[in-house]
């Protein structure tokens, strides 16, 4: 931290705030305004001080509109839209936590979490977008009507996991979506370089920049896009099923950033998360540990001889073997792989991951097998599945009551 910056914070934490008149209330909130344009890093400013602002710039925005006295405060409604404009740089996650976390019990959680879609993203003349929904069966029935062939899907949900330690933690949903959505019989490989839009990132996980705004949870610059792949063939329930799972992991997902992005003290400073909320925090933490058992078991089980050859595909069925010779499964989740990218960001996050997806492909083509068995690389899909499903299934019954939540533990 900059001197200046802890100098900045200090002066808004340590200021008498003491509730007083609509002259102090205008005062006050012009010198947070003045001091928070100054900080760089809104982020860095600790809960309680964040509490603080905002509970201050409401009370004085209910006093101004009570005595309807807006026009003589030009200046001091100046003020407040930069204290607002400062706030909208605030970590999303203290903003998510604050709402979510102030809910009651009764709350439809669900639909806070938007979909959108994209087929056959980048300049493919079969390019098509979905309009924001919370509706998963809806979604679905557009894409269906539009799928000519198979391709790469986006699927975007209406928030983000931060630029902290969490950043990359959508990469246990993109992994898992990866594995189930192949269709064996016209499997899609991995491309070095994707078909994307003018400026678009190369990735599984892509952070968008445009939000339509149908949950209060949606905030410009707080977009997740994740690539799947689809098949020509997949009909409309099944894929309505696949996006509904991918919607309730979704939901696990963000209440589990929003919850262990602060400190126990600093969550003391929000209202408590309900019982259904952790029971849901605890059921995509194990979602996550399970995904990551899955890779650990295949792992024994791996045999570079039982890939199957994709004809056509020397080179990548090359880059297969190899991969899945020299890597584990389990290290394209590790934390020194970078999943999501910023939208029309150059780097080389998605050449460095690549090669690690390339073993998961390899433990996938896994083909060979004794009559009347099952081959390797279907049962390693059909586990993945299957927590997938459970999992997501845990959290709907939580959501309706059918299913005692679990106490939460460590992380």
């Amino acid at each position: 931290m900059s001197k200046k910056r802890d100098k900045l914070i200090r002066d808004l934490r340590d200021r008498e705030y003491i509730p007083r008149d609509r002259d102090w209330y205008i005062r006050i909130a012009t010198a947070q305004a003045q001091t928070l344009a100054q900080i760089e890093d809104p982020e860095a400013i600790p809960v309680e001080v964040l509490e603080v602002v905002i509970e201050i710039q409401k009370k004085l925005k209910e006093i101004l509109k009570k005595e309807k006295i807006w026009e003589l405060y030009k200046d001091v409604i100046l003020a407040l839209d930069k204290v607002t404009q400062a706030l909208d740089k605030v970590n999303p996650l203290f903003k998510y936590a604050s709402y979510l976390f102030s809910l009651t019990e009764e709350a439809d959680l669900l639909s806070l979490i938007t979909l959108g879609g994209k087929l056959y993203p980048g300049e493919d003349p079969d390019r098509c977008l979905f309009r924001p929904t919370t509706d998963a069966q809806q979604l679905a029935q557009q894409i269906k009507k539009m799928i000519t062939k198979p391709g790469e899907l986006q699927v975007s949900v209406g928030f983000d996991t931060g630029k902290g330690k969490h950043r990359d933690r959508a990469k246990f949903i993109s992994l898992a979506f990866f594995i189930i959505s192949q269709d064996l019989d016209r499997f899609q490989a991995l491309k070095q370089r994707p078909t994307r839009d003018p400026n678009a990132s190369f990735g599984l996980v892509i952070r968008g920049i445009n939000v339509d705004s149908l949950s209060p949870l949606n905030f410009g610059g707080c977009r997740l896009d994740y690539i799947f792949q689809v098949s020509d063939n997949i009909d409309q329930q099944k894929l309505a099923y696949l996006l509904s799972l991918f919607q309730y992991l979704n939901l696990g997902l963000l209440l589990t950033v929003s919850y262990r992005s602060f400190p126990e003290e600093d969550i003391q400073h929000l209202s408590h998360p309900s019982s259904k909320q952790l029971g849901i925090i605890q059921c995509y933490e194990e979602f996550e540990r399970e995904l990551v058992n899955i890779l650990r078991k295949y792992d024994s089980f791996k045999d570079p001889e039982g890939i199957y050859h994709i004809p056509g595909q020397e080179a990548l069925n090359e880059a297969r073997t190899e991969a899945l010779t020299n890597y584990l499964l389990e290290q394209c989740l590790w934390p020194d792989k970078q999943w999501v990218v910023d939208l029309g960001k150059e780097d080389d996050c998605w050449d460095k991951l690549l090669p690690y997806l390339r073993a998961v492909e390899a433990m996938i083509l896994h083909r060979e097998a004794e009559e009347n068995e099952i081959p390797l690389g279907d049962r390693f899909i059909e586990e993945v599945h299957r927590l997938v499903f459970d999992k997501a299934t845990d959290i709907k019954f939580i959501l309706e009551g059918k299913l005692k939540p679990k106490s939460l533990g460590p992380e």
